[in-house]
This record gives structure tokens, C-alpha cells and sequence, in this order.
């Protein structure tokens, strides 16, 4: 399938907005189940240029998370990688991060979970990224 070049957005946020990932937490079941997502072309925008912020700078965001969201938020990036233009960022998906987080935190995800998030995707590198 052939996309239409879309330029990167033009985005100066350093850090990922905790309010807005609680908001894609909470939009990210409907948003695998229908392919619909119902956040505003503005802040998906704005969630599109923090595919560029290292995964250190993500941190700060993403511990003031709790289990249940931060899967949520794997699912939402997850989708929105296959369904949304600008979204597409492989090895560097925040949904990638997300896990990670929860498995430090002793908290990795049943088996099941785990392979209901790998049916959304084929990016190979979610749940854990590279293997080095």
C-alpha cells in the first residue's frame, strides 16, 4: 500500500503530556475494537512528535502511570501505529517503553495480554523491543 507523504509535525513538547497518554489510555480498547479513534486531530498530532523523544525523557511521563494504564497506553500506540499516519515508529513504539516500565515494576503482563497486544501489530519489536 502506497501512503501519501505527510510532513512531521511540527512539535516542541519534550516530554509526553500525562493528561493526554491518561486520555489514550482510556480511548484504547474502543480504539482496537472499532479502528476508531476519538481523540482530536490536534493532540494526536502532538502525541506524532513524541515518537521522537527518547525513551529516557518518556519516563518521567510514564511512572505517573498506573498497571492498568500503561498497558492501555501499549494497546493505543500499538493501533495507532497500524492505523495512523505518522505513527509509524517500530523499534522506538512508546508501547515498547510502556512494557518495559511494567516489567520493571514486577508487574509484566499475563501471557494472554501479551498476545493479545502482539495480534494488533506486526511490528515485530512490541512487546520488548530489540533484542540485543
Amino acid at each position: 500500500m502506497i501512503e501519501e507523504w505527510q510532513p512531521a509535525p511540527q512539535n516542541r513538547d519534550t516530554q509526553p503530556d500525562v493528561a493526554l497518554l491518561v486520555r489514550f489510555a482510556a480511548a484504547a480498547e474502543a480504539f482496537a475494537n472499532t479502528g476508531n479513534c476519538d481523540i482530536d486531530e490536534q493532540d494526536l498530532n502532538r502525541a506524532a512528535g513524541w515518537l521522537k523523544i527518547k525513551e529516557a525523557e518518556w519516563y518521567d511521563s510514564l511512572v505517573d502511570l498506573d498497571e492498568a494504564q500503561l498497558f492501555d497506553l501499549a494497546i493505543f500506540f500499538t493501533v495507532a501505529e497500524q492505523k495512523l499516519s505518522g505513527f509509524q515508529s517500530g523499534a522506538r513504539n512508546p508501547a515498547i517503553w510502556a512494557c518495559r516500565l511494567l516489567k520493571q515494576m514486577g508487574k509484566t503482563p499475563a501471557k494472554e495480554r501479551i498476545r493479545h497486544l502482539k495480534s494488533l501489530t506486526d511490528n515485530r519489536y512490541i512487546p520488548w523491543g530489540k533484542v540485543i
